[in-house]
């Protein structure tokens, strides 16, 4: 492993970690067996061109293994397989979860580490169904954070849940916030307000909360 702690930032395309596979291997001496039988079939345009078939199979599969583009290139000028396969990050962001230790055994389309790009979050405001009717799309949120306080932040509602938690009788309102210095951290506990017109009750005369 490469990367031993959540937090650790990576950028796209550095070295995570090294995986032992014999399933690779196998797969990379498919792809040399097939150069060796392409150069052997040079003389046949027939065999050659069977050669070129083999050899195209082999470099498909080894992508659909993941295997990074440099690799297989090693292989096809090298003629040497090799067991290890280097994973790379595919996005740049921060380690949000580590699954694995060094020298755990791994099986496919297991996950190792989580990366997230955190300079994007959501800020996930839960509102109950007698308050739905007055929170809409675009509508500008204040809000405030336990880990930072006297600061008040805003956002504005990108989305709704369609469909309300059975449980907590609430509907989730989405904020997208920029985070480029790092102030909002997963999972934080957020407190928000909305300002919602009571126009629309005017005729019914004067409205007060249902506490009072």
């Amino acid at each position: 492993l490469m990367i031993n702690a959540v937090g650790d930032a990576v950028s796209k395309g550095q070295t995570l970690a090294i995986i032992y596979s014999p399933e690779l291997y196998t797969a990379e001496q498919e792809l040399v067996s097939a150069l060796e039988y392409k150069e052997q079939g040079a003389r046949s345009k027939g065999q050659e061109v069977s050669g070129e078939r083999l050899v195209d199979a082999a470099v498909e599969k080894l992508r659909l293994l993941n295997i990074p583009q440099s690799q297989i290139d090693e292989v096809i000028s090298t003629k040497k397989a090799s067991p290890y396969v280097a994973l790379k990050a595919n996005t740049s962001g921060t380690v949000v979860k580590k699954e694995v230790s060094q020298g755990d055994y791994v099986r496919q389309g297991e996950s190792l580490l989580q990366i997230a790009n955190l300079n994007h979050v959501w800020a996930v405001f839960q509102a109950y169904e007698t308050d739905l009717p007055f929170v809409r799309r675009g509508q500008s949120v204040q809000f405030t954070a336990e880990a930072l306080p006297g600061q008040e932040f805003t956002g504005r509602v990108v989305f709704i849940d369609p469909v309300l938690n059975g449980q907590t009788r609430t509907a989730g309102v989405r904020v997208e916030l920029t985070n480029s210095g790092g102030k909002f951290k997963p999972e934080m506990l957020l407190v928000g307000h909305v300002a919602a017109s009571m126009q629309q009750y005017a005729d019914e005369g004067v409205v007060i909360p249902k506490s009072a």
